[in-house]
């Protein structure tokens, strides 16, 4: 890992709750898809966020003028500010161009080699680290099957089109929507009712369960939740990080 200076670059709100911010750094450094930068919000405090894009280009979500760069690397953060606490009050107060100091990139979270299935479990701010990673699983293998479980409260809720919308057309990857409450008039293919255990047992057998990689990310009460049910079900290839 090292220390790297970021600079914001791009600030928009995907919901009110939800921020995007678009950082760009002149040093060089190391990612791996499902990283964390850990990044100094106030003196002496740092906060750690995954990383939902890492790149020289300029990134294709909620940019504005933004130019491929000829040296260093745009850094895309999404932060969730409802938790109200020191990091929450950084995100929602910081302006384009301030100068932060940062450490990274960190974590063991990353795609493992394996001709499983992957399956991808996510709530909210969650699916950050997933985006990196489903590229570089589709990138790299172009035949993978990929099932993606996004949880929300409700279709309001979902900012994750703009995230995974491109991957519609791809036949090897699966969406499911998985929101606890839904307008009658919204319930479609893509929808389902009920939180993502209910709904991973809803779609998956226990066989197929048991012959895939399952990655978590997002409430803690979901990650506890999720890797219950897997372990009930003797999967055994579970990965996730608490940081």
């Amino acid at each position: 890992m090292s220390k790297i200076t970021i600079e914001l670059v791009h600030k928009i709100d995907l919901l009110p709750n939800i921020t995007c911010l678009i950082f760009q750094s002149q040093d060089i450094f190391k990612f791996e898809p499902g990283q964390f930068l850990a990044i100094e919000v106030s003196p002496g405090v740092h906060r750690s966020y995954s990383l939902f894009y890492c790149d020289h280009k300029a990134p294709a979500y909620y940019t504005a003028n933004l130019k491929d760069l000829e040296a260093g690397k745009y850094i895309g953060l999404m932060i969730n500010t409802k938790p109200d606490g020191v990091g929450s009050y950084w995100a929602k107060n910081i302006e384009l161009k301030q100068v932060f100091p940062a450490i990274g990139c960190n974590g063991s979270f990353v795609v493992q080699r394996s001709l499983y299935p992957k399956v991808f479990v996510a709530t909210s701010t969650g699916i950050a680290p997933f985006i990196p990673m489903i590229k570089s699983v589709i990138t790299s293998d172009m035949n993978q099957t990929i099932m993606i479980y996004f949880g929300a409260l409700s279709p309001s809720d979902d900012f994750s089109d703009s995230f995974l919308g491109q991957l519609a057309s791809n036949p090897n990857v699966k969406v499911y929507k998985c929101f606890d409450n839904i307008d009658p008039d919204l319930t479609n293919q893509t929808n389902n009712l009920g939180r993502v255990t209910k709904v991973i047992q809803a779609t998956m057998t226990r066989h197929q369960m048991q012959g895939s990689d399952f990655y978590l990310c997002g409430n803690p009460m979901m990650v506890e939740a999720t890797a219950k049910l897997l372990e009930e079900n003797q999967v055994q290839n579970v990965y996730y990080e608490k940081y």
